[in-house]
């Protein structure tokens, strides 16, 4: 179950310690800030995920690989498959020298990130029929009363 997806060597070979370290919930508009949210709320999208941070961060040009197997640690729910993992994100190179000088902090990044997510192909029709419904009203669940 250890699924780890890479754009270039194998992670053996690769020193991943220095990358930058992306969980989802930096990039969460439904977090606050002490559950982990890392930019502003509006700055922020819905609910990403581990696999939509890794296809926005390759199309952006970074090398970047998914630890499925790792969990926030403000997550309450550490075994929803939705919330797992995290993603490592080679900002410089060995050298110190910044990778994109486009985006030349943790910072830039997640905002790159959080703006990118939403305009993915999937992300386009799964999202537009919930937000244009109607709101639905909840029934009031009557019980059996006193007896």
């Amino acid at each position: 179950t250890h699924h780890t997806t890479t754009t270039m060597a194998s992670p053996s070979e690769v020193d991943i310690s220095k990358w930058v370290t992306v969980y989802p919930s930096y990039l969460d508009a439904r977090k606050t800030i002490p559950q982990g949210r890392k930019i502003a709320k509006a700055a922020a999208c819905d609910g990403p995920t581990v696999t939509e941070m890794e296809k926005v961060c390759t199309g952006l040009g970074f090398k970047c690989m998914i630890e499925a197997s790792k969990v926030y640690p403000r997550l309450r729910d550490h075994y929803n498959p939705k919330t797992r993992g995290r993603l490592r994100v080679q900002l410089k190179d060995d050298e110190g020298n910044l990778v994109k000088e486009k985006y030349p902090s943790r910072r830039a990044l997640f905002m790159a990130l959080a703006k990118q997510i939403p305009l993915l192909p999937n992300r386009a029709t799964t999202s537009s029929p919930s937000t244009s419904g109607p709101p639905l009203k909840k029934q009031k669940k009557r019980g059996k009363g006193r007896r």
